[in-house]
This record gives structure tokens, C-alpha cells and sequence, in this order.
């Protein structure tokens, strides 16, 4: 299927024409792979990159499996602690959830990464809470509620350029759209259309500054940011 070499061309250089050579004897079986073991005859440049990915892939195989270990331990523990104090109260402890959040909204961490994060430092002796995965998740979205209702009271109360743009992707028309004035810079919202027409656009934009009761605020408008 991927043999495209016109076999009248000028080979570039020796190494593509070895490596075709190899692809031909070898019936397609030396290529681009993800084992190290089948990578006799694989182009040098791109051995390194091959044995890259190999290392991170076994890396990010054995961080998960470490972190499921780790939590298949804290259940464990959970359970002891329960079964020996009998007066002890059932319900889970509860961890503050500041410091995992904005590692969310701040450095862009997955709610996941967050936990892990807050769980490596503390192990490491820095005091700090571990709050679960779930916890953190939970925050965040309270977090963003909270930051939705002030949107909404004070968004409404300055001058606006509106900016959107949209992108094709897998039969979705996503519209991205910004709000910008002399003084900072708000995403607003990230719209997931069935089309790219324009009505079909106009309405999902029509429907966020309504919500936002944004209209009057808005002086300009920008369309095809790039």
C-alpha cells in the first residue's frame, strides 16, 4: 500500500535507497517501528527517534502502573485503619483543593497530572495537601462556575472588540471566540457547531453574547483571526 517510490526517480541520497532495498527483501517488515528488536535496516535518522518513543512509551507504562499501585495501597490502608478504630467515622477525609486547582487553570494540568503532582511533592516533604483526582475535578468545576458568574456581572460593564475564528475538524465546526480590549485578553467560549455556514455560526455566537448580555459592550468585531 505504501510502496509510492517512482522507480525511474533519482534517489536523494544512499541511505533512501538502501532502505527501499531493505523494504523490498525484507517484504515491507524493516520500517518505521515502535520495537527496537525489528529496527535492523530502519533509516539512521530515524533509529533515534524510534528508541525515543520506545523509552517513553515503557516510562509512561510504568508511571501508570506505579500510580495504580499507589492508589490500590492507600485503599488498602484506608481499610486497615478503618477495621482496627471501629469508632472511627466512615466518611473519607477531606483535603483542601486550592493548590491542585490552580495547577489546573494555571499551569494547564490535566485534573489527573494535578493530583499526581500535589501526591509527589508531598511525599517528597513538602506540606501540602493531596486531595483525589475526583476532588480536584469537582473544584475545578466550581472554580470555573464561580469565574462564569463574574464574566457575567463584569464583562458586561467594558468596551469590547469581539474576535472569532473557526477550525474544521472531524466533521465539527469548532468557533473560538475572544474578547480583547486595551487591557487584557478573555477566551470566552470555544463553540462546537454541526456546519460552518454562516447563519449556523452567527447563532452560536448570537446565543453566548446573549447569555453574557454583551451586546452593548461590543464596538468591534473581528472575524478570520489569525
Amino acid at each position: 500500500m505504501f510502496n509510492v517510490t517512482d522507480e525511474k526517480g533519482e534517489w536523494l541520497c544512499k541511505e533512501d535507497r538502501d532502505f527501499y532495498n531493505v523494504q523490498m527483501s525484507t517484504n515491507g517488515r524493516a520500517g518505521y517501528c515502535t520495537t527496537i528488536e525489528d529496527t535492523q535496516g530502519v533509516h539512521p535518522r530515524k533509529l533515534k527517534l524510534i528508541k525515543q518513543k520506545v523509552s517513553q512509551d515503557t516510562n509512561d507504562e510504568l508511571s501508570s502502573e506505579d500510580e495504580d499501585n499507589f492508589s490500590t495501597e492507600e485503599e488498602k490502608q484506608d481499610s486497615v485503619s478503618g477495621s482496627e478504630d471501629s469508632d472511627a467515622p466512615t466518611t473519607s477525609k477531606r483535603h483542601k483543593t486550592d493548590s491542585a486547582v490552580n495547577l489546573v487553570t494555571a499551569a494547564k494540568l490535566s485534573t489527573r497530572k494535578a493530583h499526581t503532582v500535589c501526591k509527589t511533592l508531598a511525599k517528597s516533604g513538602i506540606s501540602l495537601p493531596i486531595p483525589s483526582q475526583s476532588g480536584v475535578y469537582k473544584a475545578t468545576m466550581k472554580a470555573g462556575e464561580k469565574l462564569k458568574e463574574h464574566f457575567m456581572e463584569s464583562l458586561k460593564n467594558e468596551n469590547w472588540s469581539l474576535h472569532f475564528d473557526g477550525k474544521h475538524i472531524r466533521n465539527t465546526e469548532y468557533q473560538v471566540i475572544v474578547l480583547k480590549n486595551e487591557n487584557r485578553e478573555v477566551k470566552l467560549a470555544v463553540l462546537a457547531l454541526i456546519n460552518g455556514k454562516g447563519e449556523t455560526i452567527f447563532n452560536g455566537i448570537k446565543t453566548v453574547l446573549d447569555e453574557y448580555k454583551l451586546w452593548p459592550a461590543i464596538k468591534i468585531i473581528i472575524s478570520d483571526t489569525t
